[in-house]
């Protein structure tokens, strides 16, 4: 809506009004670090991935005044770069393998899900691919992937069908559509 912004600095979410004001802390989670904050259309609702070195990641969300912090996803993993849809119903994220700092334990079934905003089971889109977002309808998504030696946009259905590359890029490192 224009009236915040909301990122992630030393391992926790703060927020702070535009133009001008003071950042405040987002929640009050003292055990995991908080990463990748995303509005939802509305504007009422962020969603962010968290860490924990004992109980990994997960997805979680969040209203904008730091009330009604939910965790949607139950698997453990190591979640990023979530993003709601146009309507807020819906949040495609993406799972990560494992590393060599955070070990490779729940690094199984990586690649682009879509979830319920309110939880539930996780879909898997597709396991290549980074940076989703949803269309405008909500019925596709868009995102980042190889195609060969180049960098390319592409879109798929939520169902994994009709996969159409946009662009190609011989040096791009990051496309935003």
């Amino acid at each position: 809506d224009g009236k915040s912004v909301v990122y992630a600095s030393l391992g926790k979410l703060w927020i702070r009004p535009l133009p001008a004001g003071s950042p405040k802390r987002l929640s009050k989670d003292n055990e995991n670090l908080e990463m990748y904050p995303t509005f939802s259309s509305d504007g009422r609702w962020i969603a962010y991935t968290t860490w924990n070195d004992g109980q990994m990641g997960a997805l979680y969300k969040i209203q904008a005044n730091g009330s009604g912090q939910t965790r949607l996803t139950t698997q453990k993993g190591t979640y990023a770069e979530p993003s709601f849809s146009g309507d807020g119903k819906k949040i495609v994220y993406r799972r990560t393998g494992g590393d060599d700092t955070r070990g490779s334990l729940f690094s199984k079934e990586t690649g682009i899900y879509w979830i319920g905003a309110d939880g539930g089971k996780s879909s898997l889109i597709t396991e290549e691919g980074s940076r989703p977002l949803f269309n405008r309808t909500g019925d596709r998504i868009y995102l980042a992937a190889g195609e060969g030696e180049k960098t390319a946009l592409i879109s798929i259905g939520l169902n994994s069908e009709q996969r159409r590359v946009h662009l190609l890029s011989d040096n791009a490192q990051q496309i935003v559509p």
